[in-house]
């Protein structure tokens, strides 16, 4: 049977549970909340450094006066096709950092799939610039309002991997135009190798992205 003297312990002993419980809680949400910061300033921190090596490639017609003595060689043609318009073109990286394991993915009126394939240069340099001669379906050129859309796949210094998008605008049978989206980042995949089996993966997981 309990006493007077019972009821004083039984409420220090509440009180005392309580502030336990409460202290618990207030140190568990402190440690939650300290590793929700430690998680943000980590990815602002690999946020900032992606974003120091993140190349931006830039593809332009350039005057008659910038033609230059050699041009790579890129044909986006079908290979039965006996007509063809030739372009030159000038491929500049103005990002921050190197772009590697180049390669392309074209889609077109003309093509029933897109075109995947590796250009002969494999990484572009932040500063660098290189001329290509484009070699198009002389049908597409010649449709009224028509374009192609020319899709880089590159990786920065870090292995991050992006693609980025370039429309051509044709008029009256010539390029004119080419429209540069700002690179679309999928974080790290992976090194790509050039291969054929490689490239019918490529096709197969990207034609219903396209």
């Amino acid at each position: 049977m309990s006493t007077v003297t019972d009821w004083p312990m039984f409420i220090i002993t509440a009180i005392y549970v309580g502030a336990t419980i409460a202290i618990w809680l207030a140190n568990y949400k402190s440690v939650r909340m300290t590793e929700k910061q430690l998680d943000e300033s980590r990815a602002q921190f690999e946020e900032s450094k992606r974003l120091e090596c993140m190349p931006f490639l830039q593809l332009e017609i350039p005057s008659e006066q910038e033609r230059p003595l050699f041009e790579i060689i890129l044909d986006l043609c079908d290979r039965d096709i006996t007509d063809s318009l030739y372009k030159i073109v000038r491929l500049k990286n103005l990002g921050n950092g190197s772009a590697t394991n180049l390669n392309y993915v074209w889609k077109s009126n003309r093509l029933s799939n897109p075109l995947y394939d590796y250009p002969p240069i494999n990484a572009i340099m932040n500063g660098d610039s290189y001329y290509f001669q484009l070699t198009f379906n002389i049908d597409d050129a010649f449709e009224d309002n028509t374009s192609g859309v020319l899709i880089w796949r590159y990786e920065d210094l870090l292995g991050n991997s992006y693609d980025q998008k370039v429309s051509f605008i044709f008029d009256n049978g010539d390029l004119v135009r080419c429209e540069n989206n700002t690179p679309q980042y999928f974080g790290v995949i992976g090194y790509t190798l050039a291969d054929n089996s490689v490239n019918a993966e490529a096709g197969a997981e990207d034609k219903s992205k396209i």
